[in-house]
């Protein structure tokens, strides 16, 4: 099944939702769905799995797929799922924003103690470090700061930066990524945050701090995402 297909699947769910066109509250039953949408039952299954993440509905076993009960449209810009989180390709289809990348920095690197003990890598590890400030809707609200282990994502160069290191990770590479571990501060504003981003009247900026390894468990990624408070939201959907 296209992704395509699975995207339209889960956009067309979501906007019955949130226009209350299911009025018993509950989605119709995934067999029924897939006649619907003439695809495999396993697409709706991914679908509704999507929608229950992010809190839409909440799949109970024997009952169904309930509804729950819509909120209140928030005034962040951008508002993320942090557990979905993946910096621009999250926002963009997301919330569909033109987007832009500027390679500010590109150089290698061999990790030292103090640079161990912030990213997590092992001291005289080699890697690439990068800075690419991102422009949403024309405006620069985005700053990575990256760290990517020269052993684990090869030959690396800005064009790919420019691009999509994820996107050269797994067609290029073909390696898979496992997981992230992300943390999110307030900090006070650096001097690269004041010289790049859009701050206005802020001192402060958001940061996102992402570990992220590959599928044999090696840390290959320390990335801080530093942006504009006002333009971004994070939630996380609890499922008791």
């Amino acid at each position: 099944m296209p992704k395509i297909k699975f995207d339209q699947i889960y956009e067309t769910l979501k906007d019955n939702i949130i226009n209350e066109r299911y009025p018993e509250h509950m989605l119709p039953k995934e067999v029924k769905l897939a006649e619907e949408f003439q695809c495999s039952r396993n697409t709706i299954h991914r679908a509704i799995a999507k929608l229950n993440d992010e809190g839409y509905v909440q799949s109970i076993k024997g009952r169904g797929t309930v509804i729950l009960q819509t909120l209140p449209i928030q005034d962040d810009r951008f508002f993320l799922n942090l557990r979905s989180y993946g910096s621009i390709p999250a926002i963009t289809q997301s919330h569909h924003a033109d987007v832009a990348t500027s390679v500010m920095a590109f150089r290698e690197i061999t990790v030292d103690e103090k640079l161990s003990s912030i990213t997590g890598f092992t001291p005289g590890t080699e890697v690439y470090y990068i800075q690419r400030l991102r422009y949403l809707d024309d405006r620069p609200l985005l700053l990575d700061v990256n760290y990517f282990r020269k052993d684990v994502v090869t030959g690396l160069n800005v064009n790919i930066a420019q691009s999509s290191i994820y996107g050269y990770i797994t067609h290029t590479l073909h390696k898979k990524i496992l997981a992230a571990r992300r943390i999110v501060r307030i900090k006070k504003a650096e001097k690269k945050d004041t010289e790049y981003l859009s701050l206005g009247d802020y001192d402060c900026v958001g940061v996102i701090y992402n570990y992220v390894y590959i599928s044999d468990g090696t840390l290959f990624e320390y990335t801080e995402s530093h942006f504009v408070p006002d333009n971004f939201g994070f939630s996380e959907f609890v499922q008791y």
